[in-house]
């Protein structure tokens, strides 16, 4: 897994007492605390599949005539309840942002329970574009970011965009 960029003043969000009750519950089981944060992009698709650094992801060309990518996202040690998501795509040379960012406010029914922690499916990162050309064949850092009651958490991925025929 990558690695997440915690700020330094780190301290485990505020958590209510249903997902408390979830991690302590896990804690429990392995007589180990929550994992630290960990989050992981993954693609799109019915079931979680972590994306790789050079792997080819799909642009897909939106009804609306818009250009997106599907993704999705693991994460460990961190209670998705009030959790914002922001996603973004930008060049992975230059860094020019290439997307809208796009975002999601979370909670426990938002998202699928699994055995470490949770995943979220069905999300997107749409394209700012005026043709899948822009895209096409160019390499593509896709960034999630994490954020609640001050402190942040964030996961890139390069990746390469490919036209679906």
């Amino acid at each position: 897994m990558r690695a997440v960029r915690i700020p330094p003043d780190y301290r485990n969000p505020p958590m209510n007492a249903r997902s408390s009750a979830w991690f302590l519950a896990c804690a429990a089981c392995t007589g180990a605390p929550p994992p630290e944060p960990v989050l992981e992009l993954g693609g799109g698709g019915p079931e979680f599949a972590a994306l790789a650094e050079g792997d080819r992801i799909p642009l897909v060309s939106g009804p609306q005539g818009g250009w997106h990518v599907d993704v999705g996202l693991r994460c460990t040690g961190l209670d998705p309840d009030g959790l914002q998501l922001s996603y973004s795509a930008h060049d992975a040379s230059t860094l020019e942002l290439l997307s809208f960012i796009t975002g999601a406010t979370l909670s426990a029914p938002l998202v699928e329970l699994t055995e470490d922690g949770w995943d979220r499916l069905g999300d997107r990162v749409v394209f700012d574009i005026g043709g899948a050309d822009e895209v096409v064949a160019r390499e593509v850092r896709l960034e999630v970011l994490a954020e609640r009651g001050g402190e942040a958490w964030l996961d890139s991925v390069d990746v390469q965009v490919v036209d679906v025929p």
